[in-house]
Order: C-alpha cells, then structure tokens, then sequence
C-alpha cells in the first residue's frame, strides 16, 4: 500500500465515519419502516449482519500480532552487553539499545488502537514484602557500604511478577527493600564489570541479587503526536547532559501508602515530574488539577536496563491539549505559585514525523517549549533507554510493524547547521 493511500486511510480513521453511518442508516431504515415494513425488516436484519461483521473484523484485527520486520529490527541497534544476557537467559526477549524487555502487554506487538494498549495502572498489582533485599555478598565485593550526602531513603527492588500470557494478562509485582547508600555502593562494580553482572544478575527479578530502584520510564504525548523530551542538565547526578523521552521517576514509599501504589505511582509522577507541581498539596488536590489534559495513561512493559541491571517499568501519558496549551497551564501554575521549573534540564518537544528519522538517521530537530529555540539531538546523545521508548511508542501509533515507507530521509534537522 502507498504512503498517500495509508495516509488517507488513517486520516479517515480519525474521523470515526461508523458511527455517523450507522446512525444515519438507521434514520432512514426507521423512516422507511412507515411505507414498507417487511422490507424494511429485512433490510435492517441484512445491515445488522454486515456491521456485526464488521465490528468483528476490527476486534480480530486490532488482536492480530504482528511480528516485526527485518527493517524495523535495525532499529534496535542493541547493546552488545543486553544481547549477551539474552543469549545467557536462553530467552527471546526484545532488546532496543540497553533495554531487555521481560513482560511485554500481551497487546503490545497487535494492532490495537493507543488507547487499548497496556495495563491500566489501576489494575496492575504493586505490593510491598516489606522484607530486606539481600546484598551482603555484592557490597562485600564491590568494597563495603560506603556513605554518601543524605537522605539514605528507602528504595524498591523488583523481586516477583506474575505470569502474563494472552489468556492471563493481570500484572502483579512485588518488591523488596533495599537504601540509596546501598545502591550507589554498588552501582559503579556492577556498571563497570559484565562479569559481575553476568555472575549476580538474572533477567528473572526472582533470581536477581543485584539491587536496584524500580523505576517507571515514561512517554508524554501531546494531542498532535509531538513528544515532551528533556535535555538533563549537564550537572545532574544521573545521564547529565543526554537526551530523555520523556523522563523518569523511582517508586517511592508513599506510593505504598495508598490504595493503589501502581496508580499512585502514575500520578505522583505526572504531577511532579510533568507538570512539576509543589508536592506541599495532597496528590489527590494536585491529581485534580493536573488529571483533566490526561485522555489516558497506561503501563506497556516491565523491562530490564542491563548496563546498570535495574528493572524499570514502560508507560504512556497521552494528553488531550497540544504543547502550546500545556504550556500554557503550566505557565499559569508557575505564576500561582503551585508549580515549578524543573531543575534537572529543559524540556523540548519533537515532531512525530522526525521520531523515526531519529531512530534511522541518528539525529533529529527539537523545540523548546519555553523559549522556543531549536536544538539538535543526535542518537549517541539519548538517554540509555530513550530508543526503546521510542521504538515501542512508533510501533503503537502505527498499529503495525515499521518499514521504510514510514521513513522520510529529508526531514530531520533541516535548517540547521550540518555539525550540529
């Protein structure tokens, strides 16, 4: 199928036609009904059957797996360290740069429209052993517990997941304790050594004697298909300097505090890493203020970042407001004084038509949304885990799998300099 064609396609999609054409058949069927009656009867039994067939052609269509392509496998330019712990695991899991994924939605890989993609965070089980996570044989061979600048706050590691399958999709987690003095004891033995990761790690979070932080790594998608990335500031502890689509935030204890930690988690995250509002306000008052631009938001994947072996989960907001009103809003809360800048770097926003030149080409342009400037991201500058979201966030809007149609070589950064 051309490009012209699917675009076209698509653009129809958009206008949601069936329902206005069911409506309107069935106006005038009821019109006709008063002049001829049996006719009229079969008539509307026939178009039952044709939009009952149809609406069961969308239903098996939008559950079809769709296998990916050798093209679209390119894409992944995998880390050579993942490949090798996949290898090691026997296992086929997806690996895109450093990410190994371990627990795709079993709709992830179907043609499934974005809003039915993923586990509702509401749904998805997140508990707390309240047990220690045992690290005595690793902080020994990386040289002891060290101290570091406080809070040594409370950390999660993932330690269980349920068995998802096509028949069985629920999500469950569980984690157990571990402290930041720990994590960054041991963090630079495990980041610098494959062999110490290859002899304490494991893909299975059961099996796993690293510690970690479990984290949500996160997309926000604006109403036009433009994407929210960050340039970290070159001073931040983590990833200082790169490019991130679209952030990151850890579980926290007060996420087990609520009802519904894994909701709580999404909340907390939008509203103070998106939108940056003061947490001096209860989440439910700062949910309230930041829930309305939100059309939907939904937990995709639990993958591993393997450089670091930290287990991490994959989720999508997707916004009803384009950019320029989300800056607007969040102008509006920074001049009320419930919101805030972000410290840890300035936020951009990227085309949906330069996504996949990012992925091909290794560069891109982006805007910033508060200044307006232009700035030029190139692939060995993203965050460990930016192409994987990406790779997962092309993948679902085009309800298919990628191919070279998709890809506009003249696009990316025109109009800057090429030594950008």
């Amino acid at each position: 199928m051309s490009p012209v064609v699917r675009n076209i396609l698509t653009s129809l999609r958009g206008v949601k036609a069936f329902p206005v054409l069911a409506w309107a058949a069935g106006w005038a069927l009821g019109a006709l009904t008063n002049i001829y009656p049996v006719p009229a009867v079969i008539l509307s039994g026939c178009m039952a059957i044709v939009f009952g067939a149809i609406a069961l052609l969308n239903f098996m269509r939008a559950n079809q797996i769709q296998g990916f392509t050798g093209w679209e496998l390119s894409l992944r330019d995998p880390d050579n360290d993942a490949a090798a712990a996949v290898a090691r695991s026997n296992e086929h899991y997806l690996v895109v740069g450093q990410a190994i994924e371990i627990i795709p939605h079993p709709q992830l890989n179907s043609r499934a429209s974005l809003g039915e993609l993923g586990w509702s965070p509401a749904d998805v089980e997140l508990t707390d052993r309240q047990i220690l996570f045992a690290a005595d044989e690793l902080l020994a061979q990386a040289g002891g517990l060290k101290s570091f600048d406080p809070p040594n706050g409370i950390k999660f590691s993932l330690v269980g997941t349920s068995y998802v399958t096509s028949d069985s999709p629920r999500l469950s987690l569980s984690t157990a304790r571990t402290d930041y003095f720990t994590l960054r004891s041991v963090l630079p033995f495990v980041k610098s050594s494959l062999s110490v990761r290859a002899s304490f790690g494991s893909l299975d979070p059961p099996k796993n004697q690293i510690p970690h932080s479990l984290c949500l790594h996160y997309i926000v998608r604006f109403a036009d298909g433009d994407v929210l990335c960050m340039r970290r500031d070159i001073r931040a502890a983590y990833h200082g300097g790169l490019w991130s689509f679209s952030g990151e935030e850890q579980v926290a204890d007060r996420d087990f505090e609520a009802g519904t930690p894994c909701l709580s988690l999404f909340q907390r995250t939008f509203c103070e890493e998106v939108l940056a509002l003061r947490d001096e306000a209860p989440l439910e008052e700062r949910w309230g203020i930041a829930s309305p631009i939100i059309r939907h938001m939904a937990l995709w994947s639990v993958f591993l970042e393997e450089r670091i072996h930290n287990f991490s989960l994959l989720g999508l907001y997707q916004l009803n407001c384009e950019w320029d009103s989300f800056v607007e809003l969040h102008n509006r809360l920074v001049n009320r004084g419930i919101g805030t800048r972000d410290r840890e770097g300035e936020c951009f926003r990227v085309h949906s038509s330069d996504l996949l030149n990012l992925l091909v080409d290794g560069r891109c342009r982006a805007f910033s949304l508060f200044t307006g400037s232009e700035a030029a991201v190139r692939a060995e500058n993203l965050h460990p885990t930016s192409r994987y979201r990406l790779f997962r966030l092309l993948r679902a809007v085009k309800r298919r799998p990628l191919d070279e149609d998709d890809y506009n070589s003249s696009e990316p950064v025109a109009g800057l300099p090429s030594w950008m």
